[in-house]
């Protein structure tokens, strides 16, 4: 259990990273989706690179049950954009 709750805090923390990069080249992704939190999902990834020891089981579990999904949608939506 512990190996897999350290796998999914491993991928939270590589898909922070890339929205930050991602954020820092086009800025239209927080105007065209307000209801992404894409701050908190970079400062998510900064906690967890910095207070890695401090993490929550049940913040991650919400974070995957209740806002992956909607990312999900956004980044499936933008990738359909980009191959026209």
């Amino acid at each position: 259990m512990e190996l897999l709750f350290y796998s999914i805090v491993t991928r939270l923390q590589a898909i922070g990273e890339n929205i930050k990069s991602i954020l820092r080249k086009e800025n239209h992704l927080e105007i065209e989706y307000p209801e992404i939190e894409w701050f908190k999902i970079i400062r998510f990834r900064d906690f967890i690179s910095h207070h890695y020891e401090m993490l929550d089981y049940e913040i991650v579990f919400e974070i995957c049950e209740n806002f992956l999904p909607n990312l999900k949608k956004v980044i499936l939506l933008e990738l359909t954009k980009t191959k026209k």
